[in-house]
């Protein structure tokens, strides 16, 4: 008996209708593997897949190793720094987890100075620091998710929305984290760091999809230019991967490249309640 078929049985679901839903998934997983034709954890098949950690970054809208072999599939969760172990992150490790979001609050991590950690935000990028290593070591890699909604702005902040707070007071702490974990200078640099991004950050009028999108594609560019540099060069973590989890249904393309890289890459979209990443034209 699978997990799902249990799973199926606990929640009283009748033996026709399990039947129905594990052909149901089968097929999908099926379909799946035909089409992105991928190898163990969605590597492709045929490619000398680098081994992990690879530091990870993307070619027009694939995620590729090293190697330059494509993860059809990254399978991961989200969560917060809490009191875990590395047995808990082995444990999600087994279940097939490759990838985490790690959550991060920026107002644990900065109080009434937003050029520098507060005392609780040093004690917190330790914490950070052991959740890492503990990935690292469960073969998990991990993309910073910086939650600045709902009150988890910090204090020093300014501006009239979450977003225009981020603009123009969370330049520091974008620069921080890619130059700890993502420039090869620093002690802290680990290739299992693959990219950063905003959690649902709302625009000034999320009803008007014109402004919604010029917002966030100028935005969005302007955080990357903070981690990567000018053009995608010269930055702490020129490779990471750029995401904005967004709450507002909008399937109009925006482009996500930094300023100065190549204008035909393919848009990416906005979607409901997922994590868009941002390409870069290799």
């Amino acid at each position: 008996m699978t997990a799902l078929d249990r799973l199926l049985r606990l929640r009283g679901v009748n033996a026709i209708a399990r039947a129905r839903t594990l052909a149901a998934v089968a097929l999908a997983t099926a379909a799946v593997t035909a089409l992105t034709r991928s190898g163990p954890f969605g590597f492709q098949v045929g490619c000398s897949q680098a081994p992990f950690p690879s530091a990870l970054h993307t070619s027009s809208r694939r995620i590729v190793d090293a190697n330059g072999c494509t993860l059809a599939l990254l399978k991961g969760f989200n969560i917060q720094i809490g009191p875990w172990s590395q047995s808990t992150l082995d444990a999600i490790a087994a279940k097939g987890a490759r990838i985490e979001r790690l959550v991060l609050f920026w107002n644990d991590l900065q109080s009434t100075n937003c050029s520098s950690l507060s005392p609780r935000g040093a004690a917190y990028v330790s914490q950070v620091d052991q959740q890492l290593v503990w990935a690292k070591k469960a073969g998990i890699y991990t993309e910073l998710d910086l939650h600045l909604t709902n009150g988890r702005e910090a204090p020093c902040a300014r501006g009239s929305t979450e977003l225009n707070e981020y603009m123009n007071s969370g330049k520091w702490i974008t620069q921080y984290l890619a130059k700890r974990y993502g420039d090869v200078s620093s002690p802290e640099y680990t290739k299992d760091v693959i990219g950063f991004g905003l959690n649902e950050p709302p625009p000034p009028n999320p009803a008007d999809a014109t402004e919604v999108n010029t917002t966030m594609e100028t935005d969005q560019s302007t955080m990357l230019t903070w981690i990567r540099g000018p053009g995608g060069s010269g930055g702490y973590a020129p490779d990471w991967i750029g995401f904005v989890a967004y709450p507002y249904a909008n399937a109009t393309p925006i482009f996500n490249a930094v300023p100065g890289q190549a204008d035909e890459c393919e848009p990416a979209r906005i979607r409901r309640r997922w994590w868009e990443r941002d390409h870069r034209c290799s």
